[in-house]
């Protein structure tokens, strides 16, 4: 922060150090505005544009979503137990009515995707729909619609679906209709959504709990993501 500073002579009255406070307050003001443009991020439709994130990914700091690969933060078992617990229970034989009931539930799940997905939707809201009608039984009812707008900022993002845990969210689900030149990349538009979910947990952080301890654990979170025909976790 830049200050203008006088020294008491007879060439400046009370008046003008008044009036240099008035410019001082002035200049932090605009400077904090300054700093606020540094930081914008634009709208995550915009961001996934073919040829727009690859320009602000080369920025400082990039968003950590691999793309490219090393814009990467901490791997995910650092972050929060539960995916350390997730890797080592990979390889661990489920009891047999566990393993029947889950793996009767996925192959089912998989299957309507594999149906139902490869399908073409004239809108974006149908590709929810479908993916509803075949995920329900395996994760729950998701969510509908979920505005993340942090404060202060110039846009906000918007996820099609979104599964919450004691309050917090925890899994975005995210529908793009269009694929290649013509329209974006599902996973970036995706990832900002998510940049703007951690601004808005970092602002409630101060009076909730569990957003702060969710932030502490470095803010894990499930992304998925329907790109015509594809599904992508």
């Amino acid at each position: 922060m830049v200050y203008f500073k006088f020294q008491p002579g007879r060439l400046f009255s009370s008046h003008s150090f008044t009036a240099m406070n008035v410019y001082n307050n002035a200049f932090e003001f605009f400077s904090k505005l300054i700093i606020q443009l540094i930081q914008y991020m634009p709208l995550p439709s915009d961001f996934a544009k073919p040829g727009r994130w690859g320009l602000i990914q080369k920025k400082d700091p990039p968003v950590l979503c691999f793309h490219p690969a090393p814009a990467t933060g901490l791997p995910l078992c650092t972050l929060h137990d539960i995916f350390c617990q997730f890797q080592c229970e990979m390889s661990v034989l489920l009891p047999n009515y566990l393993a029947m009931t889950k793996a009767v539930a996925a192959w089912i799940a998989a299957s309507k995707l594999c149906l139902e997905m490869a399908g073409k939707f004239q809108k974006e809201d149908e590709y929810s729909k479908a993916f509803d009608s075949c995920m329900t039984d395996l994760l729950g009812e998701m969510e509908k619609q979920c505005i993340l707008r942090p404060k202060p900022a110039t846009h906000y993002g918007r996820v099609d679906q979104y599964i919450k845990e004691c309050g917090i969210v925890i899994a975005i689900h995210k529908d793009k209709a269009e694929t290649g030149c013509g329209g974006g990349d599902v996973y970036m538009q995706i990832a900002v959504n998510y940049h703007f979910l951690v601004r808005v947990l970092t602002g409630q952080a101060e009076t909730d709990t569990e957003a702060d301890n969710f932030l502490s654990n470095g803010a894990p979170c499930f992304f998925i993501c329907v790109m015509d025909i594809y599904t992508v976790p």
